[in-house]
């Protein structure tokens, strides 16, 4: 009988990640389908910005001290910025940008926006779970 509880949550714990990876496919389709050619937003455009950031990564890398130059913004003389804003989205991008190493910017794009979908609604789900709704 102890082991019938632990079954059963794990059982709807991948039920639960199984029906909202389909949503979050089902959601964002044309981009779930092509990871690699696909970008979620207005054709010739970065709507999120992500891909141009893990690029940017790519070239200068994810430092958390210090400044980094991006000659990109501020032009013509570029601008320096801040590293510490990088400790807060380690949590979030750093995975990301270390995807970007093996599969590129785009599909390490994708898998931030799908498991951002998942994550959030198995999020949603627990927590109206333990509310008892």
């Amino acid at each position: 009988m102890l082991h019938a509880r632990p079954t059963r949550i794990a059982i709807e714990t991948i039920c639960v990640l199984a029906f909202y990876s389909l949503v979050a496919a089902w959601v964002t389709w044309p981009i779930a389908g092509s990871p690699e050619t696909h970008v979620l937003g207005v054709p010739d455009s970065d709507s999120s910005v992500l891909i141009w950031w893990f690029d940017v990564l790519q070239d200068r890398g994810y430092h958390f001290t210090g400044t980094t130059a991006y000659p990109e913004i501020g032009i013509p003389y570029g601008s320096e910025l801040a590293n510490g804003l990088n400790i807060q989205w380690a949590w979030s991008f750093y995975p990301a940008y270390l995807m970007t190493k093996a599969v590129g910017p785009v599909a390490a794009y994708h898998v931030t926006l799908l498991t951002g979908l998942l994550f959030s609604g198995a999020a949603a789900y627990a927590l109206v779970r333990r509310l008892g709704v």
